[in-house]
């Protein structure tokens, strides 16, 4: 991204494609038993049950509206468009199910896996 001579960019943070490191791809990591992927659309759904029920007690939540899940939810994958980097979706292996969010988002079916204490 070419700005104008006249912007100031000494303290400016890049966006993606304007650096090679950073995209909309995002990197996937993972062991034998999970991948954590970089958070994606299909997700809201788990999401948005997530974070209006009252296992998100400890992380804000319950969110009463769904006007406002949606608007974390995005600025969530925005993340990682503007700055390279963002939460990542936790995904079993063995059957591609999804089971919470990294840091600290774990979905009911995620107990006594192991992935998380």
């Amino acid at each position: 991204m070419q700005l104008p001579d006249h912007v100031d960019s000494s303290n400016r943070t890049p966006v993606s494609g304007e650096v090679p490191t950073q995209g909309f791809a995002g990197p996937t990591l993972h062991t034998e038993r999970i991948r954590l992927v970089r958070i994606r659309p299909c997700d809201y759904v788990p999401y948005r049950a997530f974070i209006m029920s009252d296992r998100a007690r400890y992380i804000g939540g319950p969110f009463e509206d769904e006007g406002r899940a949606w608007r974390t939810f995005a600025s969530m994958i925005g993340h990682w468009h503007l700055r390279g980097f963002g939460l990542f979706s936790v995904i079993m292996c063995a059957n591609d199910q999804l089971m919470g969010f990294i840091v600290w988002m774990l979905l009911t079916p995620a107990e006594g896996k192991g992935i998380a204490f």
